[in-house]
């Protein structure tokens, strides 16, 4: 018999009432149940995987789905420091700078110690030349954990700057310290003693460096600049020689070997190099000065009347002064 018809014929609307109530109530119970278990968003997936989705889809270099990933995971865990962190790293990537800055700021609110989000963000304060805020970034990591050599590097590269020097040296000789093979460091020390004028010291840092890495262009330039204030040129030339065999467009050690050579008297290596300077730069007014000069020490007047010319029609006053008293 059917389970209404055991019933009295009177009391059929009320069970079948009270069927569907109890049927109701269930149906809202496991729909309830469901809401709880299911983020409030309506992804199905959890935050942790989106995380994990984003930074898969960062390493296959599709950026696009990565951000839409991290979002995801950010939309269903808004305080979720590590997700941010990575919305930082995938925004820069794209460009966004300010929108990277917002997401590394957001990383370091909901996890104050997060070092990572510190350091990424003082970069990228160093790369928007806000260099203020990217000091309080690297000293709040100092702060946190004084045993990283990279964050007194770029410390220092942010005190060195705003041309605050003896904090620059005091960061890079910290570095140097915890890092005795840091060659950069050693560089930088080297260059911050040259710009005060304190050559002994620049020079030995200038050779610490080389003898930690002997392609530093930098130390080799310090050391050639040295020995050209103290009119060693015989000593500087080799130096630029060696700079320019490293960087074969690099005009400013073509220009500092041309003066070299006019220091000492070697006309022809002087005017050669004069020849390369104006071949590859030759809006600059001042070169035609120099080769002017170089003609004029060859007894070549007309040709450097010629030079002078084109250089004060370029704007220098030199060239013109010089025209003014040879070229008449």
């Amino acid at each position: 018999m059917p389970i209404f018809e055991r019933c009295n014929s009177k009391y059929k609307p009320f069970t079948l009432l009270l069927f569907m109530f109890v049927l109701v109530y269930r149906l809202f119970f496991v729909m309830h149940l469901a809401c709880l278990l299911l983020p409030a968003t309506g992804y199905a997936q959890t935050a942790e995987t989106y995380y994990k989705m984003a930074k898969d889809s960062l390493a296959k270099n599709s950026t696009g789905n990565a951000l839409s990933n991290i979002k995801k995971a950010i939309l269903i865990k808004p305080q979720f420091a590590q997700a941010h962190f990575l919305e930082g790293i995938i925004e820069n990537k794209l460009m966004n700078h300010k929108a990277a800055l917002s997401a590394f700021s957001k990383a370091v609110l909901y996890k104050p110690d997060y070092l990572e989000a510190y350091y990424n963000r003082g970069l990228l304060y160093m790369g928007m030349e806000q260099t203020v805020q990217a000091i309080v970034d690297f000293t709040e990591i100092i702060k946190m954990n004084n045993g990283i050599p990279n964050v007194y590097m770029q410390r220092g590269q942010a005190y060195f700057a705003t041309n605050q020097l003896d904090s620059a040296r005091k960061d890079f000789e910290k570095a140097l310290y915890i890092l005795p093979k840091e060659s950069e460091a050693a560089s930088m020390i080297a260059l911050i003693y040259h710009r005060q004028g304190q050559f002994d010291k620049a020079m030995s840092y200038a050779e610490k460096t080389l003898a930690l890495n002997p392609r530093a262009e930098d130390a080799v330039y310090i050391r050639a600049q040295i020995y050209t204030a103290q009119k060693l040129y015989d000593k500087a030339l080799p130096d630029w020689n060696l700079l320019i065999q490293y960087n074969p467009y690099n005009w400013n050690a073509y220009q500092q070997r041309c003066l070299a050579y006019i220091a000492t008297k070697e006309w022809d290596k002087a005017l050669q190099d004069a020849n390369k300077i104006i071949e590859k730069q030759p809006d600059t007014p001042t070169h035609y000065a120099l080769r002017g000069q170089i003609y004029q020490a060859k007894q070549n007047i007309k040709k450097a009347c010629i030079d002078w010319k084109q250089g004060a029609g370029k704007g220098d006053k030199n060239c013109k002064e010089l025209l003014a008293k040879y070229c008449k």
